[in-house]
């Protein structure tokens, strides 16, 4: 369930492979899903490379409700991961009152994946963040900023909750 407040193109915000449950909210470009109580979910089954529910580049925030995500299939190993949130490029992903679930099914599983390929942003207020492995993974593989804010929020993973990873001491001063 969309909740909007006014006229949307989505075609403007939002572009979809045939064969991946990616949407891509393009950089430049907002949208607020309001969950309104209700569930977004969705599988994956490709093993061949990353998977994303989401892939963030421009601004989205998602409140009031649960997302659920899962791969289907072969584990796809270390350097493959299935995310709900992908958030590289400048992104910025606000998550208000969400609980935020991947189910696994691939070793590298994540709520949130972090990549400063541009300055990126993670807001989470009043949320839950679960995974079958880590609920959020903060990359270093560029020159800018990531940056993370978690307020009145629970993050769980069967390995990690928070994963700071590619990052050395000098990173931080």
């Amino acid at each position: 369930v969309i909740v909007l407040d006014g006229d949307i193109n989505l075609n403007d915000i939002l572009t979809r492979a045939e064969n991946d449950p990616k949407c891509t909210i393009k950089s430049g470009k907002t949208l607020t899903i309001d969950l309104n109580g209700k569930k977004l979910s969705a599988t994956s089954a490709l093993s061949t490379s990353n998977r994303e529910l989401f892939l963030v580049k421009g601004n989205l925030t998602v409140k009031n409700g649960t997302i659920e995500y899962k791969h289907e299939g072969e584990n796809m190993g270390w350097n493959r991961m299935s995310t709900i949130f992908d958030v590289t490029a400048g992104g910025v992903l606000n998550l208000e009152g969400v609980t935020a679930k991947n189910l696994g099914g691939s070793d590298m599983a994540f709520v949130a994946h972090l990549n400063n390929w541009g300055e990126v942003t993670l807001n989470a207020d009043n949320s839950t963040l679960e995974s079958s492995y880590i609920a959020v993974r903060v990359f270093n593989s560029g020159p800018y900023v990531n940056n993370v804010t978690i307020k009145n929020s629970t993050l769980e993973g069967a390995k990690y909750a928070f994963w700071v990873h590619n990052y050395t001491l000098a990173d931080f001063g």
